[in-house]
């Protein structure tokens, strides 16, 4: 497994573990176009794009 040197997080992949390690050193790769906010994730990404189109209650 690949071992995160940090903490005691362990990864099959080594791509798993390069995504953890932003935890850590506080990448955020995925920026928002729209505001600029940056995310680790791509997901978190995807999420917060949501509220640049839903229509506000």
């Amino acid at each position: 497994p690949y071992k995160c040197d940090v903490c005691d997080a362990a990864f099959a992949k080594c791509c798993n573990l390069v995504v953890h390690k932003r935890i850590h050193t506080g990448e955020k790769p995925y920026i928002c176009v729209v505001c600029g906010v940056g995310f680790a994730y791509r997901n978190g990404l995807e999420v917060h794009k949501r509220t640049h189109t839903e229509e506000k209650a």
